[in-house]
């Protein structure tokens, strides 16, 4: 019996030690899949000035602990490049909203020496191409000023929901929508409809983030759903005063143009980020 034990507490020392298998422990990781996540660091990324003009370029590694709901408990520099690198890599992490580590399902906490940390590349190059794709530098700064708690305000919290900037070319978020999707192809093909709803954070720079499918729709569909959220620009949510991060939730609607009365497809024109 005693024998047993033995066996047995070594069999969870493994396990507990780096020996489970994929489905059994997990990692945390953001809420974001992986294509959403490369655009999110496309969006929301800025290269100070300083460290372009001292031509200082590398890869920024922050280190973190998560709690067993997803909170980021603790964050440090892992690899240091220069102080104004690391400190909009934070502020690019910081952003980031994260699914805890699980154990056989459940959610646990994970300390930072049990994650693999998070990186932020600063290339010159790059970033000048960046730059021209997206059409700005630094982040817009729609409304100021801007409340630094980092939280994630409801809409029921607010004194002032977020307001779709249309610009002069749309009228509504729904003009903006139809004129901005284009039906897949495949979609198209295989007589696919449906909606397509997401969830998001409307940062205080009124642009996306964290993007989230909660209902996907095939044929391509919610990918595009996501591109054109991708390209929405917002005036922030506000409240005291101050413009605050606001999670807000969108459904993109796509009926098939074979089942439409004047058959015509939308706008199918892929452009920007």
């Amino acid at each position: 019996m005693n024998y047993l034990f033995v066996v047995r507490a070594l069999i969870v020392s493994c396990l507990l030690h780096g020996g489970l298998t994929a489905q059994q422990w997990v990692r945390p990781k953001p809420l974001m899949d992986r294509n959403v996540l490369k655009t999110f660091r496309e969006i929301h990324l800025e290269y100070p000035l300083e460290a372009r003009e001292n031509k200082v370029q590398g890869t920024v590694v922050i280190g973190f602990s998560v709690d067993e709901k997803g909170n980021v408990t603790e964050r440090h520099i892992l690899q240091s490049v220069y102080p104004p690198l690391d400190s909009s890599a934070l502020r690019l992490f910081d952003l980031i909203l994260w699914s805890p580590a699980k154990l056989y399902g459940k959610g646990r906490a994970c300390p930072a020496s049990e994650n693999s940390g998070f990186s932020v590349t600063f290339n010159a190059r790059k970033y000048k191409k960046l730059i021209n794709k997206r059409g700005y530098d630094q982040l817009p700064q729609p409304f100021t000023p801007i409340d630094t708690g980092n939280r994630v305000y409801r809409l029921s919290q607010l004194g002032q929901a977020p307001e779709f900037d249309h610009g002069a070319t749309y009228k509504t978020l729904n003009d903006f929508i139809y004129k901005q999707v284009s039906y897949p192809e495949e979609a198209v093909r295989l007589n696919i409809s449906g909606t397509v709803r997401l969830s998001l954070v409307i940062e205080t720079s009124g642009l996306p983030s964290n993007i989230v499918v909660k209902e996907a729709v095939g044929g391509g569909c919610t990918g595009e759903a996501i591109r054109v959220l991708q390209k929405m620009r917002w005036m922030p949510g506000r409240k005291d005063g101050h413009a605050v991060r606001t999670h807000f939730e969108l459904s993109v609607k796509f009926e098939n143009p074979a089942q439409l009365k004047n058959k015509n497809i939308p706008n199918q024109t892929n452009s920007g980020i």
